[in-house]
């Protein structure tokens, strides 16, 4: 049996809900296959609260929704957007680049098809 990969990155941001509309924080974790899954605290042995499969999503920072500094949109065209923000200044800086870097090889998969 194969070891579980350790994530790429983990760390906290507060999300939008779909439903309810409200802001929950949540501890996230990017997995080695690109899904970003969200736990409601550190402990990540059950199942998670849900997931976020970046690929073909824009990473828009700076997008103020609600009012809320540090907010990030992660935006697709045909799917549900999501929302979520950082505690402060240093975690956005850090999570801005994993989140662009993780959506990255679905853009990278996608041009490769386009040129043959």
């Amino acid at each position: 049996t194969e070891a579980p990969r350790p994530p790429l990155y983990s760390g906290w941001l507060t999300k939008l809900g779909a439903v309810r509309k409200s802001w929950k924080r949540r501890w996230f974790v990017i997995s080695s296959d690109y899904a970003m899954v969200y736990y409601a605290g550190t402990d990540t042995r059950g199942a998670p609260k849900g997931e976020m499969v970046l690929q073909g999503y824009e990473v828009r920072a700076d997008c103020f929704k609600a009012e809320k500094e540090r907010c990030i949109e992660l935006y697709h065209q045909k799917r549900r957007c999501f929302y979520v923000y950082a505690d402060n200044v240093e975690e956005y800086e850090q999570w801005i680049p994993i989140l662009k870097e993780v959506r990255a090889p679905a853009l990278a998969s996608n041009a490769s098809a386009r040129n043959t």
